[in-house]
């Protein structure tokens, strides 16, 4: 599967995610008095995000071993690269996902680009690498998961063996992905004929 087509594999995966994360790029507010006197209103809901960046790593790349982000830092022909586009001031969130051995994300965080910025975490030396990569043409950098942590960058992640805000499936969720399984496995029953 080419990178396309992993990509576009991943893409319901991190909807959900970011749907069940909405209340992390939400604000409620109080409506102050002329608002609520001449505009009919008791709270105003305003949002706090605008881009949101989006990765997963393959399970192949990483397995459970390397819970970092990880940035593109150099190209073959000297062009313009991930960290420069985040260094600039591209995107004001970050979804980073780990793919795990069934395919599905197994794990993920959610990065606040605004706050790497000003920690200065974009440039060394807080940065490690760079590393080549496997294609031969681009090298890229890392910032340890411990490090956006210690710097308050984490919004929230479900990265084991890391403190900090986690969000965990609500039993509702839960149930239903039970109920989903539950309904696949009936389907797999009704399938299979006795031998």
């Amino acid at each position: 599967m080419n990178n396309f087509e992993f990509e576009k594999s991943m893409a319901g995966q991190m909807v959900e995610i970011l749907r069940r994360n909405a209340f992390h790029v939400l604000r409620i507010e109080t409506a102050t008095e002329e608002q609520d006197m001449k505009q009919a209103t008791d709270f105003t809901f305003r949002a706090k995000v605008g881009t949101v960046a989006a990765r997963v790593r393959r399970h192949q790349s990483t397995g459970k071993k390397y819970r970092d982000l990880t940035i593109r830092s150099e190209t073959l022909f000297g062009g313009r690269t991930e960290i420069d586009k985040l260094r600039e001031g591209f995107g004001d969130y970050y979804l980073y996902a780990w793919q795990n051995e069934t395919g599905q994300i197994g794990e993920y965080m959610i990065v606040d680009l605004n706050k790497v910025r000003e920690s200065g975490l974009l440039y060394t030396p807080y940065l490690q690498g760079p590393i080549p990569n496997t294609d031969g043409a681009t090298a890229f950098v890392w910032i340890p998961l411990q490090t956006l942590l210690d710097n308050g960058c984490v919004v929230c992640h479900t990265v084991d063996g890391f403190n900090g805000k986690t969000h965990r499936a609500s039993k509702p969720v839960v149930m239903s992905n039970l109920s989903a399984i539950e309904q696949a496995l009936m389907a797999i029953k009704q399938q299979v004929e006795p031998v």
